[in-house]
């Protein structure tokens, strides 16, 4: 043991003792675990609070249909052979035969893990840049104004149809034209889309 886990232990020692003198019951987590108790808690809603986040998505998922419709029928980006994403200028281009054929817009919203099975809130992933991850503070924000733990929780246990939900919760603000997954080595990166235009 070197001099740096002395210290913490003399620190979490010294925090125990205040805690026991104040007749407080203190517990601590190493990092990991205090994560996956956070994650845990997305599914502490329950009566009225559940009903109404159920709804909510709902409502949001219905929505995100009626652009991806509307999408589709201006656009047709599923058939195009290729797509490129950029996080520094916030940009996905559908292409096909090395033609750009549909720009849009991106802002990710997270990104589904198949290994661990959980979802990550692009506003949690340190290896994206403000340009694509920066609109989802205000959706956190918005989860941790009205108790809505989903939105506002970093890391969560979580599948394919809790991705979907989530970024229909995304799209549900007003400048989002619809929403796209592409894949990657361990899962999914899931982002909404604006500004969608034919490729100059």
């Amino acid at each position: 043991m070197g001099p740096d886990a002395d210290l913490l232990r003399a620190q979490v020692g010294l925090t125990q003792s205040r805690a026991e003198a104040a007749g407080t019951d203190l517990k601590i987590f190493c990092h990991h675990c205090y994560e996956h108790a956070k994650g845990r808690s997305v599914g502490r809603l329950t009566g009225a609070s559940l009903e109404s986040w159920r709804d909510f998505v709902e409502t949001c998922t219905t929505d995100l249909r009626l652009k991806m419709d509307r999408l589709d029928e201006a656009f047709d980006i599923a058939r195009h052979a290729r797509w490129d994403w950029n996080q520094d200028r916030a940009e996905i281009v559908f292409s096909n035969d090395g033609v750009p054929a549909v720009v849009a817009t991106v802002a990710f919203v997270g990104t589904l893990s198949r290994e661990a099975k959980t979802w990550m809130w692009s506003w949690a992933n340190a290896s994206l840049t403000p340009a694509v991850a920066g609109q989802m503070a205000r959706v956190r924000d918005y989860g941790e104004a009205l108790n809505r733990p989903h939105l506002a929780v970093p890391i969560w246990a979580a599948d394919e149809t809790d991705g979907w939900e989530m970024t229909a919760v995304a799209a549900h603000l007003p400048e989002a034209a619809g929403a796209y997954r592409t894949p990657s080595d361990n899962g999914f990166t899931y982002m909404v889309l604006s500004d969608v235009r034919a490729a100059a």
